[in-house]
């Protein structure tokens, strides 16, 4: 049978809408900065299924942002945030931009919910299936000494931080004798030491070995001559070294 006619037929739409990118305003290498905004890009425009325009309040009931557990489980009450990007009451959009009313915590892995069954694309093609992704907040506070003790016999100083150290980034490398910096004063007319180094470093039960993702540190000193008890010395950490 000979061809009488042939015709190109364009294919209906009837892919649901999809996530095409989770992105943050402010990265680091160990994680998000506590303080990004979190950025959702659809592959196309996208509306909500009962015809709602998108305002902060709208986009509440479509964004959720929880805290997790170590099983990557929801743990408390969602976290507040406002949204921005193409809203302000429009009835389509490519993106979502979510900015959490607080700082997120430190070291913490959030999860992001895109509820099911609640936006569709301009041919109605539902996205039914909830989306999510999970990411680590940064550390972005350096640790701080937030107390000290001598012991009465000035052989060692114990340090305390105000969270785990590790001597490199990354939670990495040993704590040792070079990452710390000792200054002796020793101007008084009394003074009998002139001389004042760190010699060892070990944990509260004086372990010397793997002194790493501790809070508390023990600096074993040495003084040339016998101090007199008019001398004073400051440690503080090297530069970029804890």
């Amino acid at each position: 049978m000979e061809t009488e006619w042939s015709n190109s037929l364009q294919m209906n739409d009837r892919l649901p809408p999809y996530v095409i990118d989770y992105s943050f305003s402010n990265e680091t290498n160990s994680g998000v900065d506590p303080a990004s905004e979190i950025i959702i890009e659809f592959d196309n425009p996208e509306r909500f299924q009962d015809g709602s325009a998108f305002t902060p309040e709208t986009i509440a009931t479509l964004c959720s942002l929880y805290y997790v557990n170590e099983l990557g489980i929801p743990d408390g009450e969602p976290i507040l945030f406002d949204a921005t990007g193409d809203i302000d009451g429009a009835t389509e959009i490519n993106s979502i931009i979510i900015n959490p009313t607080d700082s997120l915590t430190e070291q913490s892995q959030v999860l992001v919910i895109i509820a099911g069954n609640v936006i569709v694309d301009s041919n109605s093609n539902i996205m039914s299936e909830e989306k999510d992704t999970t990411f680590t907040v940064a550390d972005v506070t350096a640790p701080k000494i937030k107390a000290y003790s001598r012991a009465p016999n000035n052989e060692y100083v114990l340090l305390t931080f105000s969270e785990d150290i590790w001597s490199e980034t990354g939670q990495s490398g040993n704590i040792d004798a070079t990452d710390f910096v000792i200054t002796l004063n020793s101007d008084d007319e009394n003074s009998n030491t002139s001389e004042a180094t760190i010699e060892q470093v070990a944990d509260t039960l004086d372990n010397t070995v793997d002194i790493y993702g501790i809070d508390a540190v023990r600096l074993f000193l040495d003084f040339y001559p016998t101090p007199s008890g008019a001398e004073s010395i400051t440690i503080s950490p090297d530069s970029n070294a804890i």
